[in-house]
C-alpha cells in the first residue's frame, strides 16, 4: 500500500514540475501551434499584402503626401505606415487601409477643388486590375493627371460605378487595363 501511495505521489511531483517547467501552460505545444498557424497565414497572403501596400504607396508618393501627413491623417505611426506599404503584417491593418484610402481621397477631391477639374477636362474613365480582386477607378484629365475615385474588389461593381457616376453622366469612354498592362477600351462612348 504504501508502494502505492508513493508512486501517486511521484506521478503528482512530476505533473507539477511540468507544470512549472511549462511556466503554467498545461498544453506547452499550444504556442508552437499558434507561432505555425500564424506563420501560415502570413505566407498565404504576403503576396497579396505587398501588391496592396505598393499600390498605395504609389498613390501617395504620386501626390505628394509624405509618411509624416499620413501619420497625422491616420494617426498610426511612420514605422507602421512603412510595414504597410511594404507589405508587412500589422495590428489593425483593416483599419490603416481604411483610413489611408479615406485620406487619399479627400486629398484628391480637395486638388480637384482647388484646381477646378471641370467635365470637359476629364478625357476618360479608367479602371485599373491589380491581381484577382482589387480594380482601381480613376479618372484621367486631358492633360494625364490621375484623379482617383475609388477600390473595388469586383469588376462588376467598378464598372456599375464608372458607368453610372461618370461616362453616362459625362458622356465618356472607359479604359479597363489589365493585370498585365494591356489596354482595352471597353466602350468608346458610353450610350444609355
Amino acid at each position: 500500500m504504501n508502494e502505492i501511495i508513493l508512486e501517486n505521489q511521484i506521478e503528482e511531483i512530476e505533473q507539477i514540475t511540468h507544470y512549472v517547467t511549462n511556466k503554467g501552460n498545461l498544453f506547452p505545444f499550444k504556442d508552437e501551434y499558434k507561432e505555425q498557424m500564424k506563420r501560415e497565414y502570413i505566407a498565404e497572403n504576403q503576396q497579396e499584402w505587398i501588391k496592396r501596400g505598393n499600390i498605395f504607396k504609389e498613390l501617395r508618393e504620386k501626390l505628394n503626401i509624405t509618411k509624416a501627413e499620413m501619420e497625422r491623417a491616420t494617426g498610426f505611426s511612420s514605422s507602421t505606415i512603412s510595414k504597410f506599404e511594404q507589405g508587412q503584417p500589422i495590428m489593425n491593418a483593416e483599419k490603416l487601409e481604411k483610413s489611408y484610402s479615406l485620406y487619399l481621397e479627400n486629398y484628391q477631391l480637395k486638388q480637384i477643388q482647388t484646381k477646378r477639374v471641370d467635365d470637359s477636362t476629364i478625357a476618360h474613365v479608367q479602371i485599373k486590375q491589380y491581381g484577382k480582386d482589387l480594380y482601381i477607378i480613376n479618372l484621367i484629365t486631358t492633360s494625364d493627371i490621375e484623379i482617383h475615385i475609388s477600390d473595388e474588389d469586383s469588376m462588376q461593381w467598378a464598372l456599375d460605378i464608372a458607368k453610372t457616376k461618370f461616362a453616362l453622366p459625362m458622356n465618356l469612354p472607359i479604359i479597363f487595363i489589365t493585370d498585365d498592362g494591356e489596354e482595352v477600351t471597353l466602350r468608346n462612348k458610353i450610350s444609355q
